[in-house]
């Protein structure tokens, strides 16, 4: 079988995939900015005035600065330091110089200052990471040796909540936060609905599914996709009709969380495939594979929107071709 299983039902609402960072309300103040050494950094502090990114990151850039300028031992500004220099001090570093090398080359270019040999250097270790990342992959891939065409036949097979879980896996390639989901009819979602939690809210002939917990949230914001597949709504209905509140539970009936799904969704295939160990990542693996064989671009730029993160980062972390 070369195609996801009843994929054309499947509704992609890509006007909330926006992959704009949400902007800073307020820009940090200079005397905010921790000093290393008893130097002003000024560098830093002018970078920072000016730069539209969320506080979570400019926390990392403050700490990536903060590691370089202990590497430089210098008070001199990276404005006036050659980038032979700067290069003889990011490599001595054994961890990490990629981060480093991008807050020395933001700071420089911010100010049109060179930073040509830097770029260089952080390709050259991007290129050396991507291949080792691929080879990685593929061991991986080898090691479980489940492929796409498994993955749909157990699918196929599948009954019950069984089926719900193996669908959304193949369908929306989500990560396990995704899974944790409240369900409901649709005369029922304005009792229990809220702008943090996913949910599934079954019509007629349709259900509807909400993600507004995962993982790039904050970045692509909330997803909501339209689930027509007639199997998926009758057994999501008589889950609804049993009683149950929540997708997947415990044998105590008790939702299960985020921590418990990667053991769930390795119990459940274990039925269909038992010498596998089965986990989200490696489900979205094994499609990425596929369709990077194909060479379905489309495709792959689909997979990677339904996850929440650019192309670039799926085919540099998630590429099994060597």
């Amino acid at each position: 079988m070369s195609e996801l299983v009843n994929t054309p039902n499947l509704f992609i609402n890509t006007d909330m995939m926006e992959m704009i960072p949400k902007p800073v309300s307020e820009p940090v103040e200079v005397n905010e900015v921790k000093q290393t050494g008893g130097y002003m950094n000024k560098d830093l502090s002018d970078y920072l005035e000016t730069a539209d990114i969320s506080d979570s990151t400019r926390k990392n850039y403050i700490n990536d600065y903060n590691r370089l300028r202990l590497l430089l031992n210098t008070n001199k500004s990276l404005y006036n330091m050659s980038q032979k220099d700067i290069l003889t001090a990011i490599k001595s570093s054994e961890n990490s110089q990629a981060n480093l090398l991008n807050i020395a080359i933001m700071i420089l270019r911010s100010k049109d200052k060179p930073n040509t040999k830097l770029i260089t250097y952080r390709e050259k270790l991007f290129e050396e990471r991507k291949a080792y990342q691929n080879k990685k992959n593929m061991k991986i891939l080898k090691e479980n040796n489940v492929d796409f065409k498994q993955l749909n036949e157990v699918l196929e097979k599948a009954v019950g909540n069984d089926y719900l879980l193996f669908y959304i896996l193949m369908n929306f390639n989500v990560r396990n936060a995704d899974l944790v989901i409240t369900i409901t009819d649709k005369d029922k979602i304005k009792e229990v609905y809220n702008k943090n939690d996913n949910f599934m809210v079954v019509y007629p002939n349709k259900v509807i599914y909400i993600r507004q917990d995962y993982k790039t949230k904050d970045i692509y914001g909330a997803k909501k996709h339209i689930i027509k597949d007639k199997k998926f709504v009758l057994t999501l209905k008589n889950r609804i009709a049993e009683g149950y509140t929540s997708l997947f539970t415990n044998n105590k009936n008790q939702p299960l969380k985020v921590n418990e799904m990667n053991n769930h969704i390795k119990r459940r295939y274990a039925k269909f495939l038992p010498d596998s160990n089965m986990s989200q990542s490696l489900i979205y693996k094994i499609i990425q594979n596929h369709y990077e064989e194909l060479g379905d671009i489309k495709k792959l730029q689909e997979i990677a929107e339904l996850r929440g993160h650019r192309i670039d980062t799926q085919l540099n972390n998630y590429s099994s071709t060597v």
